[in-house]
């Protein structure tokens, strides 16, 4: 069973291992470390700074719209570009619909002591939702039969994304608004400080997610996501929606850490992985760094005679 590599299907087999015969020292100290440095210091995920900033005029970006008309000239009928008409257009409407936003008043603030699950909404069009969730596209209808699903008391806090400022149309913001249950979150708040206070937290198939688990909090997810290997995690995705609100109530009343099982995942992920840095190199040239892709052929060299040393 070969898999692509959404399938994990390496850091499938160290976890088994791993629960099999239990941590080693060197394991344990390392995935230790690896989680006390994230709940002292979590940081946003690679890219996530320059997917986050507004379009504005400034000299980087210039060169960016003329890299961009350039590529589309060579290749005009490539469906992933977009013409430098259209690119400036596009950051227009951003930056009006984020203007609006704010003045409109669309977002409201945590309160002090309120009971709630944290969903962070998804940045899309992307693959984490695209080919991992392909059933749960519709954000605005999910959001609506999650706060349908959660417990007598608690509110759904709906956080939109710090890269979503202004791609949005400002009807999806008042759908979310007008649906009972929801508080809607803007991009500027703390994420890990609303992880920290949430009952749960669910997602699709977010980043998010994967900081609930490091911070021990229970996590529903409703995607195909590589922490879903995780026994902590609770996965909605795999029952009819009827039955959300039964996860929902075990995720939030039942739900146990288990500091053990946290340690032998993070430790299969570490004992799976290689060094390297994978991006679209338009947006983060430093992929094309000659030791970055050493680094990535060795890692592909690795992962195929694993492939060979599995299949035999």
């Amino acid at each position: 069973d070969s898999g692509g590599p959404q399938e994990w299907n390496l850091t499938k087999d160290k976890l088994r291992e791993i629960r099999q015969r239990g941590l080693t020292a060197k394991e344990r100290s390392e995935a230790e470390a690896f989680v006390k440095a994230f709940r002292e210091r979590p940081e946003r995920p690679a890219g996530m700074r320059t997917r986050a900033r507004l379009p504005v005029s400034d000299k980087e970006n210039v060169e960016r719209l003329a890299t961009l008309g350039k590529r589309y000239l060579t290749d005009p009928l490539n469906p992933t570009l977009a013409s430098p008409v259209q690119a400036l257009r596009q950051r227009a409407v951003r930056l009006a619909r984020n203007q609006a936003s704010q003045s409109l008043d669309y977002f409201d603030r945590p309160i002090a002591g309120e009971q709630y699950v944290l969903y962070p909404i998804h940045f899309q069009p992307e693959a984490s939702t695209l080919v991992q969730a392909p059933y749960y596209l519709d954000q605005a209808a999910l959001i609506e039969d999650i706060s349908k699903s959660l417990p007598v008391g608690y509110r759904l806090y709906v956080k939109e994304h710090v890269s979503n400022r202004g791609r949005r149309p400002l009807a999806f913001y008042k759908r979310l608004r007008d649906t009972f249950g929801v508080r809607l979150l803007g991009p500027d708040e703390d994420t890990w400080t609303l992880i920290r206070n949430a009952a749960a937290v669910t997602v699709i198939t977010g980043t998010v997610g994967w900081e609930g688990l490091l911070f021990g909090k229970p996590v529903v997810t409703f995607g195909d996501v590589f922490y879903n290997e995780c026994a902590l995690t609770h996965r909605a995705g795999l029952v009819a929606k009827d039955e959300w609100h039964a996860v929902f109530r075990k995720a939030i009343f039942e739900h146990e850490h288990d500091e053990e099982q946290l340690l032998e995942f993070v430790a299969a992920i570490r004992d799976s992985s290689r060094p390297g840095f994978l991006k679209n190199p338009n947006t983060f040239p430093a992929v094309m760094a000659t030791e970055n892709v050493e680094r990535i052929a060795d890692a592909l060299a690795w992962g195929a005679g694993w492939q060979a040393i599995a299949s035999s």
